[in-house]
């Protein structure tokens, strides 16, 4: 086993063995968030900044001191039962500084309301936090509407600011905002918030080298992540509400490119947003937990989804937990608990973003670093279900994910741009995993790449018009490749590749791939690589076994192909084992073999050994069909067959599995057979049925055995006939005549009647015998005294030799006295 091989088991297995659930195919259940909550105040107030405070609209003067003073008051007279409401009418409104906003305020701009940065550093609105920690810095905060224009054009000498930055807050409602204009930073930068729902809003306008989402979901773990808000106590934002907002035309769009080991952003739910013209990501999304990410729009963007547990950029994702490492460890659960489901995603390829894609679930084993320790930073549990994905070049990447889903999409290639040669679906280093019921089409490569994955099933998915296979897959082990169909992908159906073990790839239906349906290379002992039950049609050749590819295949079905099975070298192919072969319609000179038909097979070869012979020896070989008639056989001997596939390779045949040893045993012709009994006998006016033997080839038949027998006219005097008809291992009949005769012949002598001792009595009957010597039976017949007689010890009676009255002796009814 190689050592990524080793890893990957290694990982699973302790991933399996510390994390706090089971590891099953059950789906996600997904985010829990129902975003910021915002109390009933008993009452409010409001504070128009122009009315009240002396705001300038019209764009001429400062407006900060009269925006900051109405925000100030809100804060200061409000309470948890009454809210402070801070009114900005249409205009257009600079500020000279950094807005602060309090608990329990709601800030609600109108539709033509602007604010305009008109200063070089810092933020455009943020909270007071008052040095507190958790959740409790800030509470109830609600901004809404108006447009929050960062101005770079003219304040663009800072290297980076955030228009707007929340932090250690609780129930915060960011709505219907359109916030304009950002450098090297973010539109909204929100750390340690619990209950958000940022909603409605627009977000454009972006300047800088720095790749920054416009929404920054950030964890309070020290300055350099999130300036200017301690304590940092590693607390991440939860319970958050995204949905309904539009994101154009910037290098991402939402998420967290930072994250804490063993630190998680809980319950998200992004929802029904709309992104075009992302430059770079949409979604940058580390270290989340409970997740939905479902309704999305992407259009005319670089790259839809990232979901991250471990970076896989050279940029500093991750920091050194608060608690230590020690803590990290003990609180890593690779459970993401996360739905992506039915968003519409459309990449292309882009400046930023030389190899766009759809979706990416990313972990990875690493070694430790000063910033996150030595672990396997796995993701499992991720559902990506019912999306239409339409990539530049890859629109589902898998790496180190485990029991995860991929259903119910569909993907195709993005034709309208110059795209990359790349695999729609790629899975490496995933265990447990399911990827079904998708509809892949156009990739430029394979339609789904797997590296080293294991106990996983590809089912049910339509792949078609890739440019190269529809599957490939390399260092893969127990993993089903089942019910899928391939079509008109341009150099093959399926591949098993270098490494591979233990995979049945079975009732696939691949129709007119190019090369081969299905290929086996590099892999293989000749049974862990199962290969059944498949449909080809329309291929060079259906299964193709190279470069010590081995494979067992069994009951798949050919049709237009050029060549069934091909291998470059013996042995590589294992063949079921022939089933029902067995030998029937069997004659004396003749047996006929017949078996299942096994559809792999270039041919069979037929085996046969005679009885009192050691050795099998080649007599046929059967190119089609499944019957082969063995015949000029010698009747009555025993015969022994075994049959075995096997395959061309070259100008040399690999034979495979042998059949069982059956046996069979010719039949015995009784034409040739002798019978051998009396020529002649005597007339007893009773059938005759003199004894006989039935001889055949020297050997003596056995009746009720071997044959069975009939008397005919053998009654009467005259000609009679034993006929013999083969039973059992005999076949066809046989005869013999015999002669029935009357009367005695010359010189016999006379017949005595000997009664029974029994004293006188009248009617006794007496058997009368005939005899041509002593001990020598001529004829037998009853005859009846009526008339009284003493009791003697015996009578003598001549008789002539052709007697008068001798068709009297026995009437077919009865007899006739004398």
């Amino acid at each position: 086993m190689s050592f990524l091989k080793k890893l990957l088991v290694t990982a699973a297995a302790s991933i399996a063995a510390a994390s706090c659930f089971a590891l099953d195919a059950s789906a996600a259940n997904g985010s829990g968030a129902y975003g910021a909550s915002i109390p009933s105040y008993g009452s409010s107030f409001e504070i128009d900044v122009v009315k009240d405070c002396k705001a300038d609209p019209s764009g001429g003067s400062d407006s900060y001191s009269a925006i900051q003073k109405a925000l100030s008051q809100a804060s200061k007279k409000s309470s948890g039962t009454k809210c402070g409401i801070v009114k900005v009418p249409s205009g257009t409104y600079n500020i000279s500084q950094s807005l602060h906003i309090g608990s329990n305020t709601q800030l609600i701009l109108d539709d033509g309301a602007t604010i305009v940065r008109c200063f070089d550093s810092g933020c455009m609105i943020y909270n007071d936090a008052s040095g507190a920690g958790g959740y409790d810095g800030a509470s109830n905060i609600l901004i809404q509407g108006g447009r929050w224009d960062g101005n770079t054009d003219n304040y663009g000498s800072a290297y980076t600011f955030s228009n707007l930055r929340l932090a250690h807050a609780n129930n915060v409602v960011l709505r219907n905002m359109k916030v304009l204009n950002n450098k090297n930073g973010h539109h909204m930068e929100i750390g340690g918030v619990s209950g958000l729902t940022i909603e409605g809003c627009y977000f454009s306008g972006y300047t800088g080298a720095l790749l920054k989402e416009a929404i920054q979901l950030d964890v309070m773990n020290c300055d350099e992540l999130f300036t200017g808000f301690p304590p940092f106590d590693d607390t991440a934002c939860n319970n958050v509400i995204i949905r309904n907002n539009t994101f154009a035309d910037i290098p991402r769009g939402i998420g967290s490119h930072s994250a804490v080991p063993g630190v998680y952003y809980t319950n998200i739910t992004i929802e029904n947003n709309t992104f075009t013209g992302i430059s770079n990501i949409c979604m940058v999304l580390y270290n989340y937990k409970h997740c939905t990410i479902s309704g999305n729009t992407i259009t005319d963007s670089a790259a839809g989804i990232t979901f991250n547990y471990m970076s896989d950029e050279s940029f500093r994702h991750f920091f050194p937990p608060v608690n230590g490492f020690q803590w990290a460890l003990d609180n890593m659960n690779s459970d993401a608990d996360t739905v992506i489901s039915n968003n519409t995603i459309t990449t292309q390829q882009m400046w930023l973003q030389n190899y766009p894609y759809g979706i990416k679930i990313y972990g990875s084993y690493v070694n430790g670093t000063n910033n996150y320790p030595g672990a396997d930073y796995a993701v499992s549990n991720v559902d990506i279900r019912n999306n239409t994905l339409t990539c530049a070049d890859a629109a589902v990447l898998l790496t180190d994910v485990y029991n995860s889903r991929v259903s119910g999409n569909a993907i195709s290639s993005n034709g309208s741009v110059t795209n990359v040669e790349s695999y729609l679906i790629s899975g490496n280093y995933c265990y447990s995993c399911e990827i079904s019921g998708n509809t892949v089409s156009g990739a430029l490569k394979s339609g789904i790449n797997l590296s080293n994955v294991q106990d996983s099933t590809l089912s049910g998915n339509t792949i078609s018009n890739c440019q190269s296979l529809g599957i490939l897959s390399d260092n893969c082990s127990n993993t089903k490749i089942s019910g899928n169909s391939f079509t008109d992908n341009t150099t093959g159906g399926i591949k098993v590749g270098s490494g591979c073990e233990k995979i049945t790839c079975s009732e696939n239906v691949i129709k007119n791939c190019g090369e081969y349906g299905i290929k086996v290379a590099e892999c293989g002992t000749g049974k862990d690589i199962k290969i059944k039950s498949n449909d080809i049609t329309g291929v060079a050749s259906g299964i193709t076994c190279v470069k010590n590819g081995r494979a067992y295949l069994s009951g798949n079905s050919f049709e237009a192909v050029t060549d069934k099975v091909y291998a470059d070298a013996a042995d590589l192919v294992t063949l079921l084992k022939p089933r029902n072969f067995t030998a029937e319609e069997i004659t004396s000179d003749r047996i006929k073999l017949t078996w299942q038909s096994i559809s792999e097979a270039d041919g069979i070869h037929i085996y046969r050994r005679q009885a009192g012979s050691a050795d099998f020896v080649n007599i046929a070989s059967v190119e089609s069909g499944s019957i082969f008639q063995d015949e000029s056989l010698v009747q009555g001997t025993n015969y022994y067959y075994m049959m075995i596939p096997y395959i061309e390779y070259g100008e040399e045949t690999s034979e495979t599995k042998p059949s069982s040893e059956i046996a069979a045993r010719t039949k015995i012709n009784l034409q040739t057979a002798v019978i051998d009994c009396v020529a002649e006998t005597g007339f007893t006016s009773r059938p005759v049925m003199p004894r006989f033997t039935v001889t055949a080839d020297g050997t003596k038949l056995t009746a009720g055995i071997d044959y069975n027998y009939t008397y005919s006219n053998n009654i009467f005097a005259g000609t009679a006939k034993i006929t013999v008809t083969g039973r059992g291992n005999c076949i066809g009949s046989c005869e013999q005549t015999f002669e029935i005769k009357l009367g005695a012949p010359q010189g016999l002598g006379g017949v005595q009647l000997r009664p029974s001792p029994l004293g006188s009595i009248e009617k006794r009957t007496y058997m009368v015998r005939a005899v041509r010597q002593p001990s020598s039976l001529y004829a037998l017949s009853d005859t009846r005294i009526l008339a009284p007689v003493r009791v003697i010890d015996s009578i003598t009676i001549g008789l002539p030799y052709r007697m008068t009255s001798e068709s009297a002796l026995w009437t077919g009814s009865g007899y006739s006295y004398f």
